[in-house]
């Protein structure tokens, strides 16, 4: 069973008598901070879950709407180049990079 804020709260320890025991103001503090910062555990949790399920939803969306510019005909209309027609550096592949800029070299 997970342990939440109100178990915190709502925890009772026994009281000694007979013998000295722990102050008990010392551990209501304790147990306070616990309990807040439980509590702010459990809301950073919940706000990650809720921002995981709406990137998953976004890229699924993309991924739909991704499948959808390319049917089963080909390409979709973005991609109209004829044959032979040069291909955009951001697309043709990694590019060398020039000497004066590989390690440490002078940046302009």
């Amino acid at each position: 069973m997970p342990l939440t804020p109100e178990d915190v709260r709502n925890k009772q320890f026994t009281t000694v008598r007979l013998r000295e025991g722990y102050d008990e103001d010392e551990v209501d503090a304790f147990l306070d901070e616990v309990e807040a910062e439980l509590t702010r555990l459990l809301r950073e949790n919940e706000d990650l879950r809720a921002k995981l399920a709406a990137a998953t939803r976004a890229a699924a969306q993309n991924q739909q709407q991704g499948g959808m510019r390319k049917g089963p005909d080909g390409p979709g209309p973005q991609d109209q180049r004829g044959p032979g027609a040069p291909v955009p550096a951001a697309i043709s592949g990694p590019q060398p990079v020039p000497p004066q800029q590989q390690m440490g070299g002078p940046m302009g």
